[in-house]
């Protein structure tokens, strides 16, 4: 069933599938103030921690509230008679600028609603699903065709509480599982970068957003306070995101919800506006939380938390809203779903953040449609895919769920593969400190932009050429290239090193400039190659500093530094060693083309979020370990 409060000048109209339900309630001072009340002590009980000491408050607020908009006339008791699951309840301001009076509606704590029996929310059968609408409702797009796809992108500036935006993201993928989702990550943390991310993804239907939120950040000169996204440059110096500059990188790829997972961001302002918000173009007037101010820019919809939400809960949260869409639910009935999960955690932690999510929606969303209805991947590779090369090493990298930390060193290896100055990265460090397993995350990351090739243990002509070879079976034109020149180089080979070294170099030339030299046909007939040379210490003779390449090896490595060109093309090399290296070749260090990030120790952050992830895998094998003992008597 669909119901609507509606907001009409100074009265309100509950609806029922578009019918009145008794006669409409005067929306005058006192009604107001007592909205505000109810507003207020919702943000009294959210600052007051820890949360769960009076459990007892919330319902009560609920109470109150069923109470006030039931009035003598029962209106919530009829409708609750009436109601077929699920529940869709919109509180809507028809306006484009909501005036004062509708903001107190607006932002009163519906999702509280309680009468005797409880919570509405908690009440499986009537899947209570509240949303709040700004403008006059349009015209709904069709549901993406194909899975869910869904953009992820985290920020953690200077100065900034590290959050656990790894186990966010690992959580989603357990819940949903990579053959049901497309999910791509973007490490940048940058505005600047949104609209770019989402057309790499292939437009999602959803963006997430893990950061930091403010509900009114002031900032030099002189604006007043405002809702903001705190994201970073790339210097990881805090960059402020209010809502006219997110809503100005996502228009060129506009997704069908943006999920703000920030503190704050769809929280009521501390003090009710006593104006209308600006024109759309204006900054948004501080009655709007940042995620109405995001609808009403001309977002279809946006999630976010009217509270500072905890990590675990937000994750706990975040994973089962994304199985529900995964699964073709409604949009609304996804979100109540996964508010009542957090309502019936037994970790008290998680439950107090049960009524905090709140969803806006604007005039294209349909809250009770799913966003995908689809089966058909923007991606054949699963989110968490590790390359096959680096798992059969004897030192394994970490798997997707356990990898922690280096974020730094992972973003500006990203952006070093994006640009044009450098012909690829090294990172280095002593051993066990994680270079392959970033390695495979930076793959991980770029998985869909990529051929890539693995180098690891050999390092001859022929193996590059094997590995190349697969990598670029899917390339008809790079996969005939190759196969047209073993020959020759076979060949070569036979004559001696120099001639070999000059045909690898000539095949590389023209690969690299060739068929790899770009993305092309959507990225289905071409890809530029990324090839991992890892461990290269291998290569290295011993030396203080940067240590010479062997001489055994410095032919082929001199020909891979030359042929990896980025002004020529966008291939590009990555590569692990202990040590950095140096190259000498016509006066040059050839070295010098590659980025250097040494890796040190990892941070007492990630040092505690990797203990907790093993202590929660270990645990979660317990039970099977028990099951397994209690079948021992029998074996002997």
């Amino acid at each position: 069933m669909a119901a609507t409060l509606l907001i009409q000048d100074t009265s309100l109209t509950l609806l029922a599938d578009g019918q009145p339900i008794g006669p409409r309630r005067a929306l005058d001072d006192a009604a107001i103030d007592t909205l505000r009340g109810f507003a207020a002590r919702y943000t009294a009980f959210c600052s007051t921690l820890p949360r769960w000491r009076e459990p007892a408050a919330l319902l009560t607020l609920g109470r109150d509230l069923h109470a006030w908009l039931d009035g003598p006339e029962g209106l919530l008791r009829r409708l609750a008679d009436e109601a077929a699951a699920p529940l869709l309840f919109t509180v809507h301001s028809p306006r484009r600028r909501p005036d004062p009076a509708d903001w107190a509606v607006l932002h009163a704590p519906w999702e509280l609603l309680a009468d005797a029996d409880g919570f509405w929310a908690d009440n499986a059968l009537l899947q209570y699903s509240p949303l709040r609408r700004i403008g006059p409702q349009g015209t709904p797009d069709a549901p993406d065709d194909h899975r869910l796809g869904l953009a992820f992108m985290t920020a953690s500036p200077d100065g900034a509480d590290e959050l656990d935006y790894e186990a966010e993201e690992a959580a989603i993928l357990q819940a949903v599982g990579s053959t049901d989702l497309d999910l791509l990550v973007d490490e940048s943390g940058e505005a600047r970068a949104l609209a770019r991310h989402l057309e790499s993804a292939g437009r999602p239907p959803v963006l997430h957003l893990s950061c930091h939120g403010h509900d009114a950040c002031t900032e030099p000169g002189g604006q007043p306070p405002r809702p903001v996204l705190l994201l970073e440059d790339a210097d990881f110096r805090r960059a402020p995101a209010d809502a006219a500059a997110l809503i100005t990188a996502l228009r060129p790829a506009m997704p069908r919800l943006v999920f703000l997972s920030a503190c704050l961001s769809a929280a009521a302002p501390a003090a009710p506006a006593e104006a209308a918000p600006a024109s759309p173009g204006d900054p948004p007037a501080a009655a709007h939380a940042l995620a109405s101010a995001l609808v009403g820019a001309g977002l279809p919809a946006a999630l976010g938390w009217a509270g500072s939400v905890g990590d675990r809960a937000a994750i706990a949260f975040a994973a089962e809203f994304y199985q529900r869409l995964a699964s073709h639910d409604g949009l609304a009935p996804a979100v109540a779903e996964a508010r009542r999960a957090l309502l019936h955690s037994p970790d008290p932690a998680i439950r107090d953040n049960w009524p905090m999510a709140r969803l806006w929606v604007g005039g294209p969303c349909d809250p009770a449609a799913p966003l995908a209805t689809g089966r058909r991947k923007r991606s054949l590779l699963g989110a968490d895919h590790i390359q096959k090369a680096f798992l059969g090493k004897r030192v394994p990298v970490a798997a997707h769920a356990m990898f922690v930390g280096r974020r730094r060193e992972l973003k500006r290896a990203l952006a070093t593969l994006d640009g044009n100055s450098h012909a690829g990265v090294i990172l280095t460090g002593m051993g066990r400190l994680g270079k392959s397993s970033l390695a495979a995350r930076i793959v991980n990351r770029r998985h869909n932009r990529y051929a890539v090739a693995v180098l690891h243990g050999r390092f001859g002509a022929l193996d590059l050429l094997d590995r190349l070879a697969e990598a670029l079976q899917g390339q008809p034109a790079a996969r005939d290239l190759l196969q047209s020149r073993r020959a020759p180089l076979l060949e070569a080979l036979q004559r001696g090193t120099e001639e070999a070294q000059l045909v690898l170099g000539n095949l590389l030339t023209d690969l690299l400039r060739g068929p790899c030299q770009q993305a092309a046909g959507d990225g289905h007939e071409a890809l530029p190659l990324l090839l991992v040379l890892d461990d290269l210490e291998q290569l290295l003779d011993e030396h203080s500093g940067p240590r010479p390449v062997a001489a055994a090896h410095a032919g082929l490595l001199a020909t891979l530094l030359r042929a990896f060109q980025p002004e020529h093309s966008d291939s590009r090399l990555l590569v692990t060693s202990r040590y950095p290296f140096t190259l000498l070749h016509g006066g040059l260090d050839l070295a010098a083309g590659l980025l250097e990030l040494p890796l040190g120790s990892f941070s007492p952050t990630a040092t505690a979020k990797l203990a907790l992830r093993q202590r929660n895998a270990a645990a979660s094998r317990l039970p099977d370990l028990a099951a397994r003992s209690a079948l021992l008597p029998r074996a002997q």
